[in-house]
């Protein structure tokens, strides 16, 4: 195996482990806006509606596949594909020439093996992803104190998942940039964690509460941080605040 061979990492495994080499065509993708044009009699131009969302993106590695000594190619094509496609949801997909983010994709196309020779075979790994990408030094939840800034690095915003102990004894208050959040007491006393990504919230992670913290006056949010400065705060009901920010930028 040669050192430093790029390879790609998802459910476990490396591809080089797998003998699956990456060629030299990767293409870079960038997410498509998901948009409406209505097209009017009379007006030059569409008119364009915003969904506010951005369309998964296809990631395909173009690999070169190496018979492996003593066994036949049937059975290790088996093998790639019960790893690539045993997971029936997003999983992390690492590439090692950008190792400070992950995309979170699945493997769910049909491939063809072309036969290049007798040894080498060519063949192209798409994979699903999210149209965002996500830092690995987000991922790790940290302490947080009421009124300390957390600084976004990232050009857009994240949606964290925010984990702290709630007293229960009276209605308590998370404040994000100026936007409250009301933990109602109905919520009940225990560990609160709010995925903003998901848009749930969870008591002791069994109870669904998400109505008695995401349901606002003016509708339903979660959570958010901007890109720059935030400032977090929340009243004394809330204690051992824990925040995994989960910063994103736009998958390539």
């Amino acid at each position: 195996m040669t050192s430093g061979e790029p390879y790609f990492k998802f459910n476990g495994h490396k591809s080089i482990d797998k003998n699956l080499y990456l060629l030299n065509e990767m293409e870079l993708t960038i997410p498509e806006s998901d948009l409406r044009f209505d097209e009017v009699d009379g007006r030059q131009g569409a008119i364009i509606y915003d969904n506010e969302r951005e369309k998964d993106i296809i990631k395909t590695f173009p690999m070169e596949l190496r018979k492996e000594a003593g066994k036949s190619l049937f059975k290790q094509v088996r093998e790639i594909t019960h790893w690539l496609k045993e997971p029936k949801r997003y999983s992390r997909l690492l590439f090692s020439e950008d190792p400070e983010y992950f995309y979170e994709g699945i493997f769910h196309s049909q491939v063809r093996i072309l036969d290049r020779w007798r040894d080498h075979f060519d063949v192209a790994l798409p994979f699903r992803c999210k149209p965002v990408m996500f830092r690995l030094d987000g991922q790790t939840a940290t302490a947080h104190v009421s009124g300390r800034t957390l600084e976004n690095p990232e050009p857009i915003e994240s949606l964290p998942v925010i984990q702290f102990r709630y007293s229960g004894t009276a209605d308590a208050t998370l404040t994000i940039n100026g936007k409250q959040f009301r933990i109602l007491r109905a919520a009940g006393a225990g560990v609160i964690t709010i995925d903003s990504e998901l848009g749930t919230a969870y008591r002791d992670g069994i109870a669904n509460i998400s109505n008695a913290i995401l349901m606002q006056s003016d509708g339903y949010h979660v959570p958010q941080l901007r890109a720059g400065n935030n400032t977090i705060s929340f009243t004394t009901q809330i204690t051992q605040m824990m925040i995994a920010p989960r910063w994103r930028s736009i998958a390539i």
